[in-house]
């Protein structure tokens, strides 16, 4: 009996919601070099540690959670 492996996105979410992280690889992989083109840093902490407080910077990721808040002015945030 032949079976089709699952598509590389489905085996990737798979892997995620049973073990909370990813083993075949993970989901920004074929965007690497886009991110790499306009990020100006890493996340790395050698990377952080050379950055003046205040630094603006530009990071490439995934939003996995959002939670909607209501300021009190009425203007709706997102964390």
């Amino acid at each position: 009996m032949d079976i089709m492996p699952w598509p590389y996105n489905e085996l990737l979410a798979k892997e995620k919601d049973v073990l909370n992280f990813y083993v075949s690889g993970h989901p920004l992989k074929p965007f690497e070099d886009e991110i790499r083109g306009f990020a100006d840093t890493s996340l790395r902490s050698d990377a952080l540690e050379s950055l003046k407080d205040g630094s603006s910077i530009t990071v490439g990721g995934l939003i996995t959670t959002i939670k909607m808040h209501v300021q009190r002015d009425g203007k709706p945030m997102l964390f």
